[in-house]
C-alpha cells in the first residue's frame, strides 16, 4: 500500500504524493507563577503541533510532474484549518492549517517534497463520532460513560425534560472530573438543554441560556466516567456525542 494523506478531502496518492516520514512532536511548555508566600506554583501548557511531512511526488514525465505539483498545491492552498489524516492511520484526523511546500525536482518524473502543517489544537480526532442515547428512569440519575481515546473528551449533551415532579435546579455532574454545571432555574416538561463545553456554552431551546448557568462544563477521560443528573424529572432522555480524542 502507497503512503500518502487526505487534506480538506483530497487524498493526495491520485497525484502521485508518496509519504516516507512524518514527524509530529508532542511538546508542552512550562509555565511558573509566584504565589504569596513566594512559592511557585507550577502548571504545563500544551502547545500547537507542528506537523512535517517529507516524501515524494512521481510522474510519468516533466510535464506530468508540473501538473501533479500544480494539482497538489491548488489542493493545499485553503487559507483555515482542515482535516489531515494520514493513510496508516484513518480512523482519526487533525483540524491543520498548510504552511509550506518545498522541495528539489530529482529526476525527469521526480520531486522531493517537504509539507508543513500547523495544528493549534495538537490532539487528534476520531473520524466517527460517538453518540450515547438513554431514557433517565430515575431522578437522580448515575450511569457509567465508557469515554474511548487517550486524551480527554468535549461531549456536547442534549437533555430533554422529563415528566414531573422536578426541583428547582438541574444539576449534572461527572464525578470522575469532579465537575459539575448547574441550570440554576427550574423546568418545565420538554425543556431541552444543550450543553456545549467545546464552546463553553448552554441552549434552551435553542437560545443561549448563560445566565442560569453556575458551575463547571463536565467534560469526559479516557476510561470509565460516572455522570449524575438531578432534577429533570423521570422519563428525562440525555444524549452524549463526542469525537474521541488522542495525544
Amino acid at each position: 500500500m502507497v503512503a500518502s494523506f487526505t487534506f480538506n478531502g483530497t487524498n493526495l496518492e491520485q497525484y502521485g504524493l508518496e509519504i516516507n516520514r512524518i514527524l509530529s512532536p508532542f511538546r508542552f511548555e512550562p509555565k511558573y507563577a509566584q504565589l504569596a508566600d513566594r512559592a511557585y506554583g507550577f502548571r504545563a501548557l500544551r502547545l500547537g503541533k507542528n506537523i512535517r511531512v517529507t516524501g515524494y511526488v512521481y510522474a510519468n514525465n516533466s510535464e506530468d510532474l508540473l501538473t501533479k505539483l500544480d494539482a497538489i498545491q491548488a489542493v493545499l492552498n485553503v487559507p483555515q484549518v482542515a482535516a489531515l489524516t494520514f493513510d496508516h492511520q484513518p480512523d482519526r484526523y487533525w483540524l491543520a492549517q498548510f504552511e509550506s511546500f518545498s522541495g528539489p525536482f530529482t529526476g525527469i518524473g521526480a520531486y522531493e517534497v517537504e509539507i508543513n502543517f500547523y495544528a493549534p489544537d495538537p490532539l487528534a480526532y476520531a473520524v466517527d463520532e460517538t453518540i450515547y442515547i438513554t431514557t433517565l428512569n430515575t431522578d437522580p440519575w448515575i450511569r457509567t460513560l465508557n469515554v474511548r481515546g487517550t486524551a480527554p473528551a468535549a461531549p456536547i449533551y442534549t437533555l430533554t425534560v422529563g415528566s414531573a415532579p422536578y426541583g428547582s435546579k438541574i444539576q449534572f455532574s461527572n464525578q470522575k472530573t469532579s465537575q459539575t454545571l448547574i441550570l440554576n432555574q427550574a423546568p418545565s416538561a420538554g425543556d431541552k438543554y444543550v450543553i456545549d463545553t467545546v464552546r463553553w456554552l448552554v441552549l434552551k431551546n435553542g437560545v443561549p441560556a448563560m445566565k442560569v448557568v453556575e458551575g463547571q462544563f463536565p467534560f469526559a477521560k479516557p476510561g470509565s466516567n460516572t455522570l449524575s443528573l438531578s432534577g429533570a424529572g423521570a422519563g428525562a432522555t440525555l444524549k452524549v456525542q463526542y469525537h474521541a480524542r488522542f495525544v
